[in-house]
């Protein structure tokens, strides 16, 4: 994720400012395979690579006039539109994964995406069945064809098998915890009281929320949405549908692999959407009423 932003100075200076935070080489440290189902390494990446790419295409002209990032990469849209600082954001997403990997090494946890037509629905049904045993939730609402399902392992199994039956695919999810679900509660208690420590500012352009995918630079409404976005589902469908509420011209997506942009087009298919893996790729075409979207870990 990182490589070709580190090219750019902007960017490349956004990495050196995380490592000497961090004390340690983030590019390194992200790069040791031994890191891949780690929770704090991966959080960090989704979160400085979308405050570089930011910083990287906007020293080239882009112009975003909305900002939205699915659950981590919220952050990243946070800080891009000024309504909070690099290095105190960047404590906070240290935290929540420290956090989150506790509260799944507690209390194990795993997490399923349901694909195929009506998958929200077949989610949400899966999920009623249990009613609450194990912690099931739908943890995203990703779009039509895609929900992902979350809580202990036994739940998990069980639903997957429920989600075969009907004929729909059910993918476990490399990930270390049950994340976005009642499991998590221990950790979302003591992360309520980082969180209250932020000083907030009125971002330059809306952001969208996960827990309420409605567009708002209202800090004090921002603030109690990520609040709760921990335990909420990430509503990446509805904030689909409110990109198409706007006069875009484009969604342009940073992140190894297009993740967001084949979600949006699925609400919206007639919404252009560019995945950019660097600023060399940044049309000129895009540098004003664009929509900037970071992709997500947990």
């Amino acid at each position: 994720m990182a490589q070709q932003w580190d090219e750019d100075p902007p960017a490349g200076d956004l990495f050196d400012e995380a490592s000497d935070l961090l004390g340690r080489n983030v590019l390194t440290w992200w790069q040791d395979p031994a890191t891949v189902t780690d929770p704090v390494v991966a959080q960090l990446a989704v979160f400085v690579c979308g405050v570089a790419a930011h910083r990287s295409l906007i020293s080239h002209g882009l112009r975003p006039v909305v900002l939205a990032g699915h659950s981590i990469g919220e952050y990243a849209a946070l800080e891009a539109s000024g309504a909070l600082r690099f290095g105190e954001l960047l404590a906070v997403v240290k935290r929540r994964a420290e956090l989150m990997a506790e509260a799944a090494h507690c209390t194990p946890g795993a997490m399923a995406a349901v694909v195929g037509d009506g998958a929200p629905t077949v989610a949400r049904d899966v999920v009623a069945m249990h009613r609450g045993e194990g912690g099931l939730v739908l943890a995203n609402e990703n779009g039509p064809t895609q929900a992902v399902i979350s809580g202990s392992v036994e739940a998990v199994e069980q639903a997957q098998a429920e989600v075969l039956d009907v004929g729909l695919r059910c993918v476990r999810l490399r990930v270390a915890g049950a994340f976005h679900s009642p499991l998590m509660r221990s950790a979302a208690e003591q992360f309520d009281e980082v969180l209250a420590t932020l000083a907030w500012s009125t971002p330059s352009v809306p952001v969208i929320p996960n827990v309420d995918a409605v567009p708002t630079r209202n800090p004090d409404r921002l603030s109690a949405l990520l609040r709760r976005q921990m335990l909420a589902p990430v509503r990446w469908a509805a904030t689909s549908h409110a990109l198409g509420q706007l006069a875009l011209d484009a969604v342009v997506e940073c992140g190894a692999i297009p993740t967001l942009g084949p979600l949006i087009r699925q609400v919206h298919p007639s919404l252009p959407t560019y995945l950019l893996t660097s600023a060399e790729a940044l049309p000129p075409s895009l540098v004003s009423a664009a929509a900037f979207v970071s992709t997500s870990t947990a």
